[in-house]
């Protein structure tokens, strides 16, 4: 299929096909999106950047400063499946709008808590903690967000952009807050530039928000993709449902399944749906695995009478058990809960997990230390953060040149092996030539080591919602964060007795291996798509 040129209006859309449409205002969104969540990953860091002078401001010690960014981990990790699930029913543009009504209470309360002293401490820890409220739900955003909003070739990209844009708010955090806070001032000039650092990012998080507030629609008006429709249809369907529900009036419940077809579907099991030969709804037999016709009659032939046989996806196992909200398509609508219970009943889910989880925690590690490496061999605080930045923004790079790459080829796994044998190779070196190689050269390494680490993990998102599919988008991303970040407690727990480089290595060797490994992995959602494009041609 052909796509015609991206309009310049911001309303106007533009068509994919008959069914789906592309709206130019998604990339608002997104920019929307990602500057939110570049100023809550600032606000996280902002305490971590000024270690000294926090301690000294508030009379506390090292654990009342490590507190401060510990909180953000303490309330991502056991309320990632919340959120999914609060996705899940209010749709991602309205838990979005509700978080960001957190922040802006959050980054207030910081300013209040701004003042020296240790009562002024516990305020700011307070505002820290509204403020880690909404990382929560932009953590599990992405992926949703790519599926809801842009089609098939843009995903990976925008995935990419929204997980790289947290990152790039650490490295904003490491280089803002030392220059708006210098140490060569004396303690109350320090006090009045920390105070205005925090009323700045008080007053430009109030700003993003409140346009994320004001117009961050649950979903575009014609949907962008097969699953999206498919999603789309089952909320409007549940909606009715839920409206019909609480009328008396049979005429209304009449009505609303004449509006909503989906409506009637989500009261009996999906063991009793009936299988679907049109060139429409064809594609629903992807996840049955049966053969569709495609004549004019639209009658269920083989592949021998003139029908295409679709590829075949074994039924999730909660088919079986006639789930509760089977959806439009013969495709499955999972709650998280049962969602959570899919994923780990597949072999390929459980496998991209496990390496994701490897690759996230040894990464995590080595950006949680890696500006004390630095500083340890070269002794100047300030080059040391210039060199994590460094890192970071050409992640930044990486998570759209690869997700580019991935989009136009889909080549998940190529791609994602060549950059864990990069990365690898690039920390490799790093680490025996640290202190003994120019400056200059460390540098590159950490370009290049930035460049496919932090693009990486994005794609290891997208893979693991392909292979999860149809379980929701912010399930899946739940899932695999959770897995990462257990994965990075045991990177830093082990980096407490061994050597940090070491550890960190073989834990991006461990997440490399099973890439190599000769085991088909399926890509469902995808193949799902590319049944149904078969058909409508």
């Amino acid at each position: 299929m052909v796509m015609e040129p991206l309009q310049q209006e911001p309303q106007q859309p533009l068509k994919k096909n008959n069914h789906h449409i592309l709206y130019t205002r998604r990339w608002l969104l997104l920019l929307v999106y990602c500057a939110v969540s570049v100023m809550v990953n600032f606000e996280w860091m902002t305490y971590a950047a000024l270690p000294s002078f926090v301690m000294q401001w508030y009379n506390t010690s090292l654990f009342g400063l490590n507190l401060m960014s510990i909180v953000y981990s303490a309330t991502t990790v056991p309320l990632l499946l919340v959120c999914s699930a609060l996705v899940d029913r209010f749709h991602l543009g309205s838990v979005l709008r509700a978080s960001s009504i957190f922040h802006i209470v959050g980054v207030w309360v910081r300013y209040l808590g701004s003042e020296s002293g240790e009562e002024s401490y516990w305020v700011a820890f307070s505002g820290q903690f509204l403020c880690s409220l909404a990382q929560v739900v932009i953590v599990i955003s992405p992926a949703k967000l790519s599926n809801v909003w842009f089609g098939a070739h843009e995903r990976t990209l925008v995935t990419g952009l929204g997980f790289a844009s947290g990152m790039a708010g650490i490295a904003v955090a490491y280089a803002v807050c030392p220059t708006a806070v210098p140490q060569s001032l004396d303690s109350s000039e320090q006090g009045r530039q920390f105070r205005l650092l925090i009323l700045a990012q008080a007053i430009c998080t109030t700003l993003v928000s409140l346009v994320m507030i004001a117009y961050f629609p649950n979903a575009p008006p014609t949907s962008p993709s097969l699953p999206a429709e498919i999603e789309e249809e089952y909320y409007s369907a549940r909606d009715a449902l839920s409206v019909c529900s609480s009328s008396s009036s049979r005429s209304s419940v009449a009505s609303a399944s004449a509006e909503f077809p989906l409506a009637n579907d989500l009261t009996s099991p999906l063991v009793e749906s009936p299988v679907f030969a049109s060139a429409e709804n064809g594609s629903a037999a992807a996840l049955a695995g049966v053969e569709v016709g495609v004549g004019s009659g639209g009658g269920g032939g083989g592949a021998g009478d003139g029908g295409v046989v679709v590829p075949s996806v074994p039924a999730p196992a909660a088919v079986k058990e006639a789930p509760e909200t089977p959806a439009a398509h013969g495709v499955t609508h999972f709650s998280t809960c049962a969602g959570v219970r899919e994923c780990f009943s597949r072999r390929d889910f459980c496998g991209v997990c496990l390496c994701f989880g490897m690759a996230y925690g040894a990464g995590g590690c080595v950006f949680s230390v890696l500006n004390q490496v630095l500083d340890d061999y070269w002794n100047d605080t300030e080059l040391s953060d210039i060199g994590v930045e460094v890192c970071i923004f050409s992640g930044v790079l990486g998570a759209i040149v690869l997700g580019m790459a991935v989009d136009m080829t889909k080549q998940y796994r190529l791609i994602a092996s060549f950059a864990c044998i990069v990365l690898v190779l690039s920390w490799v070196v790093f680490a025996l030539v640290i202190a003994s190689v120019p400056k200059a050269v460390v540098f590159f390494l950490l370009c290049v080591f930035g460049f496919f680490a932090i693009a990486a993990l994005p794609i290891g998102i997208e893979v693991g919602v392909e292979t999860g599919w149809p379980v929701q988008e912010e399930t899946t991303s739940a899932l695999l964060v959770l897995v990462g970040n257990l994965f990075v407690v045991v990177f830093l727990t082990l980096s407490s007795f061994f050597s940090i480089p070491w550890v960190t290595t073989i834990g991006f060797v461990l997440a490399a291996i099973p890439l190599a490994m000769p085991v088909e992995i399926r890509y469902l959602r995808y193949e799902f798509e590319s049944a149904a494009e078969t058909l409508e041609e």
